[in-house]
């Protein structure tokens, strides 16, 4: 799963602590050239990925070299969902 110049190896939801979405997400540059990248990842109950998303959580890494992987933090306003099992959608919304 990816989008742009950037391909997701893991991601772990998780509470903020504060009842929020949280959590990390583990991401490769498969690009070129390093970016600075800023990302949302959007959390569904069901594989398909429709229906009302439980949520979402964004996250930003500085100067990501061409075929680095980095580990971010996720954060969110958006409540903390509570099913176990959950699928995402990554999209990134900048690179530069």
């Amino acid at each position: 799963i990816g989008d742009k110049d950037f391909a997701v190896q893991s991601i772990q939801a998780g509470n903020d602590g504060l009842g929020d979405i949280g959590g990390t997400i583990r991401i490769t540059n498969v690009g070129t050239q390093a970016y600075t990248v800023t990302f949302t990842a959007t959390f569904f109950a069901n594989q398909n990925l429709s229906g009302q998303p439980l949520g979402s959580a964004e996250g930003s890494a500085e100067s990501v070299a061409p075929g680095q992987t980095v580990t971010e933090t996720m954060t969110s306003e958006d409540p903390m969902f509570s099913q176990s099992t959950y699928y995402y959608q990554f999209q990134v919304d900048s690179e530069f």
